[in-house]
């Protein structure tokens, strides 16, 4: 496809010459730094954006590394069906009611705890109702806030969560921390995707789930279920965390202020996240009637 043919509102993407503008049957959109804003809401524009999309027939979901109640307030937004997935790829969720998850093995959470421990790391350790945290951390309450829960109480290797842990949430609080700890959990051949929050942007967050499970792999999940073709699914995006996904999707978009390897990893280019630039993207590829 050539510049030519651009859809209006969008620039091209470094995969650009590979996208075939087919026809969209699943809309994924990340969260952080896609739905939300540095405010951490999403506007108006967007969330009506995303609902004349459903009311038309096209499933939209939320694709974010966030707990099932850390999305709940985006979901209030646009209270659509989904499918959603949760916890970065460890859970997919429809009208409600789980479709398929992919939690940790007890000897990986064993291997998490003891790298908290080890590098007495803050980190956040999730179920289906809440999550527990390796240590008591005050400069962690804003985050808290934002998914509108409190933790339940802390977990040590002596002392783990009973319950099955979809994923686990680490914040490193400078870079230093942030590659100690990506290496540490990528030696215990765990899969690490790190995302970043404009409310914060000094930190990266390391959301640490089973080997292989990650947005992509959730993503093909909800198409089998879907009975579409990857290649009818188009994923909005802005952080490394994103990538996955948008490498295996028929229209890959990144966001404005996103990285230049998640815009080189995409088709096209939408406005940033201030710009309202799902609503844009949604506008230019027709899905808004």
């Amino acid at each position: 496809m050539s510049d030519a043919t651009l859809p209006p509102g969008l620039r091209a993407g470094g995969r650009f010459d590979a996208w075939e503008a087919p026809p969209i049957q699943w809309l994924a959109c990340d969260a952080d730094g896609t739905l939300l804003g540095p405010d951490d809401l999403v506007s108006d524009v967007v969330a009506d954006a995303m609902q004349t999309t459903a009311a038309r027939g096209i499933p939209v979901g939320i694709v974010t590394g966030r707990m099932r109640q850390g999305a709940e307030r985006i979901h209030r937004r646009f209270p659509v069906p989904g499918p959603h997935v949760l916890h970065n790829g460890a859970e997919v969720r429809y009208d409600g009611t789980t479709l398929a998850d992919w939690p940790l093995a007890p000897a990986a959470v064993q291997a998490i705890l003891a790298i908290a421990a080890d590098l007495d790391a803050y980190g956040e350790l999730y179920t289906s109702d809440g999550f527990t945290i390796t240590r008591d951390d005050e400069s962690a309450e804003d985050h808290w806030r934002s998914l509108e829960q409190w933790p339940q109480g802390i977990s040590t290797v002596d002392d783990p969560p009973t319950a099955p842990v979809l994923k686990a949430t680490f914040v490193g609080f400078d870079d230093a921390e942030s590659v100690r700890l990506h290496a540490a959990f990528a030696d215990a051949g765990l899969t690490v995707g790190t995302a970043t929050s404009m409310a914060h942007p000094e930190r990266t967050y390391l959301n640490v789930t089973a080997p292989g499970v990650d947005k992509a792999h959730a993503i093909t999940a909800v198409a089998d279920h879907l009975g579409i073709e990857l290649a009818s699914v188009a994923m909005i995006g802005d952080g490394h965390n994103d990538l996955p996904a948008l490498q295996i999707v028929g229209s890959a978009i990144a966001m404005g202020q996103a990285a230049d390897d998640i815009i080189g990893a995409a088709h096209l280019v939408t406005a940033t996240v201030t710009e309202d630039g799902v609503a844009v993207a949604l506008r230019a590829l027709g899905l808004l009637g």
